[in-house]
């Protein structure tokens, strides 16, 4: 999707990251959405890949083996990934950004533990 040459002042994304297809067109993404945005970039609900190991074992204690394979398959995406957009970025553009990572904590959600968001704020 193009947005107009104005942009926006917001970009947000909850749940799809982990169906994209590698950590190359996340940083694609991340990189459009950083451009469309006048201030802020929040994305939502993605997949710790700290806390994999231990979230494909809790889905396998409920009895999912197979929910994360084939066509299903989710991408985890280290933190440090994130990170590493960022210090690109600002040493590649006028604008700075500041990221700021936190541990999801949506109540009843139970894949929280193993989920967190990603704050980029333009300056």
């Amino acid at each position: 999707m193009e947005i107009s040459a104005d942009g926006v002042d917001c970009c947000l994304s909850f749940g799809v990251f982990h169906y994209f297809p590698s950590l190359e067109y996340v940083k694609s993404v991340v990189l459009k959405m950083l451009k469309s945005s006048k201030k802020i970039v929040l994305l939502m609900d993605l997949l710790d890949v700290a806390r994999k190991e231990e979230d494909l074992q809790a889905k396998a204690a409920l009895g999912i083996k197979d929910l994360y394979t084939g066509a299903l398959q989710h991408l985890y995406i280290p933190k440090e990934f994130l990170e590493n957009i960022v210090i690109a970025y600002n040493q590649n553009n006028f604008e700075s950004v500041r990221l700021e990572l936190s541990q999801q904590d949506i109540a009843g959600y139970q894949n929280s533990k193993y989920r967190y968001n990603a704050v980029f704020y333009k300056n």
